[in-house]
């Protein structure tokens, strides 16, 4: 019995680090091979917030969650990722960035695959969303 309780217990330990908490963030779970954004197909961005851009990549459209505020968003109509160095794909990864023609680079904390309905929603909101190509 002893041994039984003594093998469970680094398995609760583990499993009770793994679960998030219910007030924290939610962990940051990349995307992985052909879902991950590939900037040579975007097609266009909109900036939804300071902190979030929707991205049209043809038949994938992705939200991007920034780490924190990216306040040169809005002031001119290209942009670029800075993704994996060998595919340059943005997945998720620690790393990830969109960078502005000023330098600027906004870091991403997450990417998410959307659906049109979700995509749709964007072009509703006020002309304070842009839009503009993508540049590499």
């Amino acid at each position: 019995m002893r041994t039984l309780i003594l093998a469970l217990l680094p398995a609760a330990a583990i499993a009770a680090c793994a679960t998030p908490s219910a007030g924290g963030p939610a962990p940051r779970i990349p995307l992985r091979g052909a879902d991950c954004l590939d900037p040579s197909s975007a097609r266009s961005w909109h900036e939804v917030s300071s902190t979030e851009v929707r991205v049209d990549a043809g038949r994938r459209k992705y939200r991007l969650t920034l780490t924190g505020q990216c306040s040169l968003l809005g002031h001119g109509p290209e942009l670029a990722f800075e993704g994996d160095p060998i595919s340059g794909r943005v997945c998720g990864n620690l790393g990830d960035a969109i960078v502005l023609r000023r330098g600027e680079r906004c870091p991403i904390e997450r990417i998410e695959l959307i659906d049109a309905a979700t995509w749709n929603e964007t072009g509703d909101r006020p002309k304070a969303s842009v839009s503009g190509a993508i540049s590499r």
